[in-house]
């Protein structure tokens, strides 16, 4: 009779660990909707559409975790290239580039893991709309809410009030950083960059690729930026409408 109960109980055990093992696989498994657009024997490249995770931008991790996922799908693949598209973009004039483009997540067969790299940082070289829900993500800002920035304020409390930069220096600029600005319309309207020295706003500047603004306009823009002058008397027609 003793030895009946073991049997079950170690039966039991092993149905109940299978289980275990059968839901945490289910977890690891993340959906998601890839179109191969290039494949070779040993390349698989393509593109994966994102949308808000819970409110939040998809973060890096969560690329990767996805990335992964396609990677393990695709096992007969030696090179993956990846590319995440978001909805960024509400009206465009014609681009140079995709404008829908987020991260690359990009892993060889040499590579310990995946490569994730961001692809939005071009979108200041085209007249574009952002889509309202990214206003206030990857450091998108109206220009009429961010002012004022005063030399000699920590950067940390700016990265708390207008969130992440769009973008950081390399080398031995690591520390300035850009932000995405645009009007009360959502059109992109330029860049602003702040100089960071020991870890405060050094110096403010504001520019644009692509709108011609006088050396007068781009002077008040930053006067008004760091507080002295107000964003009504600004009288710049971009801050209103870049198209016309």
């Amino acid at each position: 009779m003793k030895k009946i109960f073991i049997f079950f109980m170690l039966l039991f055990l092993l149905v109940s660990c299978g289980s275990e093992k059968e839901e945490t696989q289910k977890q690891k498994n993340i959906e998601y909707t890839f179109t191969p657009t290039d494949e070779t024997s040993v390349k698989l490249q393509g593109k994966v559409p994102l949308d808000f995770v819970n409110g939040e931008m998809p973060s890096v991790d969560y690329l990767k975790k996805v990335a992964t996922q396609i990677m393990e799908d695709n096992p007969k693949y030696e090179n993956f290239f990846i590319y995440f598209t978001f909805p960024f973009v509400e009206y465009h004039e014609k681009a140079s580039s995709d404008t829908s483009l987020y991260y690359l997540a990009s892993k060889l067969k040499e590579d310990s893991d995946f490569d994730i790299s961001p692809m939005y940082s071009n979108l200041e070289f085209t007249k574009l709309t952002f889509n309202e829900n990214v206003i206030g993500h990857l450091g998108i800002n109206k220009l009429s809410t961010i002012a004022p920035i005063v030399v000699g304020t920590p950067i940390n409390d700016i990265i708390s009030k207008l969130g992440t930069p769009t973008k950081m220096d390399d080398g031995e600029h690591k520390d300035n950083c850009m932000y995405y600005i645009v009007n009360d319309n959502r059109q992109m309207i330029g860049i602003l960059y702040l100089y960071v020295k020991d870890n405060q706003v050094s110096d403010v500047s504001f520019y644009s690729p692509i709108i011609q603004y006088s050396k007068s306009e781009l002077t008040d823009i930053k006067s008004y930026i760091m507080g002295s002058k107000k964003y009504e008397s600004l009288k710049i027609k971009e801050l209103t409408d870049i198209y016309n």
